[in-house]
């Protein structure tokens, strides 16, 4: 999945947070952290619910999550978002920006929407080009003149 808040991408298939399109270097935790707030951006996420689901139950001080947050606002400091991530006092942090949804990967979602038919033959997004085929036949047909 990948989320989109301007002028970030945030690519959970490829792990990668990216600011018009270069991507952003942050951890891994940082990266866990963030994604976990976009997904459940609707709500408050519990510092608990956090611990169990980025440190996956490992037992981490409350100074760890502050400063895996600290740095996810670094990360989104150059694109002024730094204000996305909001505090609620003694219970856990919520991702404010508006985020839409893209459901694939664009390079693929791109690749399959745009086989085009053009002269008899047809050609990707690739470049990769085929003779058309005649669909009463097995045989190619010839491309048309």
């Amino acid at each position: 999945m990948i989320w989109r808040f301007d002028p970030y991408e945030l690519d959970e298939e490829q792990r990668e947070l990216r600011l018009l399109g270069r991507e952003v270097m942050v951890e891994p935790l940082v990266f866990d952290l963030l994604a976990d707030l976009v997904r459940n951006r609707d709500r408050v996420v519990t510092k608990d619910e956090l611990f169990d689901r980025v440190w996956a139950g490992a037992i981490v001080s409350e100074s760890s999550l502050q400063r895996a947050v600290s740095l996810a606002r670094s990360a989104l400091r150059a694109g002024n978002l730094t204000d996305a991530i909001k505090t609620f006092s003694r219970r856990g942090y919520r991702f404010t920006a508006s985020v839409t949804e893209i459901s694939s990967h664009p390079k693929r979602r791109l690749q399959l929407m745009t086989w085009t038919r053009f002269v008899g033959r047809v050609t990707n997004s690739s470049g990769i080009t085929g003779k058309r085929r005649d669909p009463n036949s097995s045989k190619p047909t010839a491309p048309a003149a």
